[in-house]
């Protein structure tokens, strides 16, 4: 079996619309590097690789306020990496 380990770290801005009192809806994009590291234990193929990829995220979503501490975060996002 081939075993696939990402390890993102990302960085970006959110735009922020207040719909009422406790729902905002936000969007932003933003960059991301990425570690990729692979382990492959088929014959014939390169058994360890390791690099760095580099790419973009977006995200759109929303914060629901449950009390003045707590609040739900609901969101879809989308990342890209291009590794190599």
């Amino acid at each position: 079996p081939t075993t696939v380990q990402l390890y993102p770290i990302a960085g970006g801005a959110k735009y922020f619309v207040s719909v009422d009192s406790c729902l905002d809806l936000y969007a932003g994009l933003g960059f991301q590097a990425t570690k990729v590291k692979t382990k492959n234990c088929a014959e014939g193929v390169k058994q360890h690789l390791s690099k760095w990829g580099y790419g973009g995220i977006a995200k759109v979503g929303g914060y629901y306020y449950l009390s003045s501490n707590f609040f739900l975060d609901m969101f879809v996002n989308y990342s890209f990496v291009q590794a190599g």
